[in-house]
């Protein structure tokens, strides 16, 4: 009786071994609820799949399912850092939606890009309401050169006048502050 059941773990051992990973399940669960968020966001579905996926293969290479599940709902320190390198390697994969018409970016586009802006000028010890007026004033600056999937794209691949572009920015921001 023991040697069958060993038999049996040393096959179900093998064949996960075999599929590796995650199970379809949990996988599924992943990148459906990532997919599901994408319109709150201003995602394209096509560009949010392979978004999702990239971040789905990234988190799959450091954790097993039964650690997912279980970092999932108590979020330590690591995973909160693994969840946000993650998100930012796969990042370029974003495409936004533009409704026809559309002139600057969305508010939901501008959001973001304030909030991330102040949140790391204020982890550097700048003030909450200057970081906030400068970032805003960066977002219209540059809101001016790049549509939201354009300025996406450079941010992930700066080129000589995206970096251009951020300098003079801010040095319009910075006078801007001093008024």
């Amino acid at each position: 009786m023991t040697g069958k059941i060993l038999m049996v773990a040393m096959v179900l051992l093998a064949s996960r071994a075999e599929a590796g990973g995650w199970s379809k399940q949990i996988r599924g669960e992943f990148i459906g609820g990532c997919v599901r968020a994408a319109p709150g966001q201003n995602i394209t579905e096509e560009s949010a799949k392979v978004y999702c996926n990239c971040v789905g293969d990234l988190l799959e290479k450091k954790y097993t399912a039964e650690q997912f599940v279980k970092e999932s709902t108590t979020r330590s320190e690591t995973f909160n850092a693994d969840i946000e390198s993650s998100t930012a390697a796969c990042a370029k994969h974003i495409a936004f939606a533009t409704r026809p018409g559309q002139k600057g970016w969305s508010s939901t586009f501008r959001s973001a890009f304030v909030g991330s802006c102040t949140g790391g000028a204020t982890e550097k010890g700048a003030d909450e309401k200057k970081a906030e007026k400068y970032c805003r004033c960066m977002g219209n600056a540059l809101e001016r050169n790049y549509d939201e999937n354009a300025f996406a794209q450079a941010s992930f691949k700066p080129s000589d006048k995206y970096n251009a572009d951020l300098q003079a920015a801010a040095k319009v921001c910075v006078r801007e502050l001093k008024k």
